[in-house]
């Protein structure tokens, strides 16, 4: 299964060699596996079984805590510096929300931050690799005909819900190309992985208005 292509970034780039002395390194000894299962909307768990996070990103985690992949939670602590390298950001320009990577200069899994959200808090989880995606981008790879078996978890749900009253289209079909500004105004996603090479299990955290709307861990 591993040398089956990645089902959400084929492609990779090479980890960083230079340490970043000022960022906050939190160690994970293992990942977990064993999230609940729960059904989808439609009743099915299809090709690829819904999870969900098992911590909730209201609830706050103590400082240096590290979580097991598929989990989120806030660290309200951790600010500047501390939260590491920032990696990626939506949108490209102004305010809005930040990806941190604690400890860019490794392979393994470490705790990535995310924040411009509500409350101030930085929302924490734990990852080998991780990207802020757009709306539209995450369309491109959920709706493409190589991916019709994937079974619709509660966050595909939760975005259908917020693509159709945003956009005014129907379930399934991408966001009108004169309605994509006033979607990516509210709307981002972050995708995290558990192994910095070919993966069959993906966390999935969608953003709407400044908080998680829902997040859902995914194995084929």
């Amino acid at each position: 299964m591993d040398q089956e292509p990645d089902p959400i970034k084929p492609e990779m780039t090479a980890a960083k060699t230079t340490k970043m002395p000022d960022a906050k390194v939190t160690p994970v000894s293992a990942l977990s596996t064993e999230d609940d299962a729960v059904k989808n909307p439609r009743g099915k768990t299809g090709l690829f079984g819904p999870r969900r996070n098992r911590v909730a990103e209201n609830t706050e985690i103590a400082p240096d805590a590290a979580l097991p992949f598929g989990e989120i939670g806030r660290a309200c602590g951790v600010k500047g510096k501390a939260l590491g390298k920032e990696i990626d950001r939506f949108p490209k320009k102004g305010k809005g929300y930040r990806l941190y990577d604690s400890n860019p200069s490794i392979t393994e899994p470490r705790t990535f931050y995310l924040t411009g959200l509500k409350g101030g808090c930085a929302v924490q989880f734990t990852a080998a690799m991780a990207m802020l995606d757009t709306p539209v981008l995450h369309e491109h790879m959920r709706y493409d005909k190589s991916n019709k078996d994937y079974a619709l978890n509660a966050t595909d749900a939760a975005y259908e819900q917020i693509k159709s009253r945003l956009c005014k289209s129907e379930n399934g079909k991408p966001c009108p190309e004169k309605r994509v500004s006033k979607l990516e105004k509210t709307t981002a996603y972050v995708t995290a992985y558990p192994r910095f090479a070919t993966n069959a299990k993906w966390f999935d955290i969608l953003i709407h208005k400044g908080k998680i709307t829902s997040s859902s861990t995914r194995s084929r």
